[in-house]
């Protein structure tokens, strides 16, 4: 299920409908594929701190990263995605989310 092209977008109150019923949908999904645009140069470093923060592994070399690497943190932050209002139900109540 795609939300972007299974809901008619020129049609507000279909929109209104289905965004009404994506908490169940993602709640029974198996999983959900977050896209979160084009990758750019220091998309890996990125990834690779997030990586590391959510493993939990606050150790120093976690949070004293490089400004190289928040700065790659921030630039994934910056995408569109997180701007849309259903993002928290996408990546946190499917049972497994890639991003």
């Amino acid at each position: 299920w795609y939300d972007a092209l299974c809901i008619n977008q020129d049609d507000p109150k279909e929109k209104a409908h289905q965004v009404a019923l994506m908490g169940a949908i993602y709640s029974s999904s198996i999983q959900a594929i977050i896209w979160l645009g084009l990758a750019s140069d220091n998309s890996g470093m990125g990834m690779d701190l997030v990586g590391n923060i959510s493993k939990g592994d606050f150790e120093i070399q976690s949070l004293n990263a490089k400004l190289a690497e928040w700065k790659a943190l921030y630039a994934i932050m910056s995408c569109s995605w997180w701007s849309r209002l259903w993002t928290i139900q996408e990546a946190c109540l499917s049972k497994q989310a890639i991003v």
